[in-house]
């Protein structure tokens, strides 16, 4: 499989998981018709904790996973891991994690969006380790890193507010990006 370029409608089946990051994506990238798993501080530890908000009711990821199929799904946490442990204790869990949510979603396509760098080399070798967790069949890694949003492995400074987060008007570059990443699944 390979990416190719989608159209909107082609996140209609998908859900976000992450952290505030995705929060902006929920908010300003005008994605109208997908799910969200978001919140601020959200870690890769949190997966099975009460910690998000689904049809008005506290649960976990894992909960929404189990109960709801959906054909893609995205998943960005790492940015806030990076004072917690090492490189390796965070990919062991971060592995756990996409091998549950792989059994839990037997059919979506799982992308592993690699974080945005900032000004921290945590993220670089965790990016690298993540990215190894892709088989190129049902899971892949992007790397939004290599979008117009970065430039010399750093997030643009006229696009970002903290060296964080991507200011409201650059989400759409983001959900661009995305959405020439996509993979078409051909029907059985």
């Amino acid at each position: 499989l390979t990416f190719t370029t989608a159209t909107e409608d082609y996140f209609s089946d998908a859900v976000f998981i992450g952290d505030s990051r995705t929060v902006g994506i929920s908010e300003y990238a005008g994605i109208k018709n997908a799910t969200f798993l978001c919140k601020t501080s959200l870690t890769v530890y949190d997966f099975d904790k009460p910690k998000i908000t689904y049809k008005n009711k506290k649960t976990s990821i894992k909960d929404v996973l189990s109960t709801h199929q959906f054909g893609k799904i995205y998943f960005m946490v790492g940015i806030n891991e990076c004072g917690t442990g090492t490189a390796q204790s965070f990919f062991k869990r971060y592995r756990d994690v996409i091998m549950d949510i792989r059994q839990l979603q037997p059919d979506a396509l799982i992308f592993i969006e690699g974080n945005l760098f900032v000004t921290n080399e945590n993220i670089q070798e965790r990016n690298r380790l993540i990215a190894t967790l892709a088989n190129q069949k049902d899971i892949f890694y992007i790397d939004i890193n290599d979008s117009t949003l970065c430039k010399d492995g750093a997030l643009i400074s006229d696009y970002t507010w903290d060296q964080v987060h991507i200011k409201a008007q650059y989400y759409s570059v983001w959900k661009e990006f995305l959405l020439d990443h996509a993979i078409i699944k051909e029907r059985v």
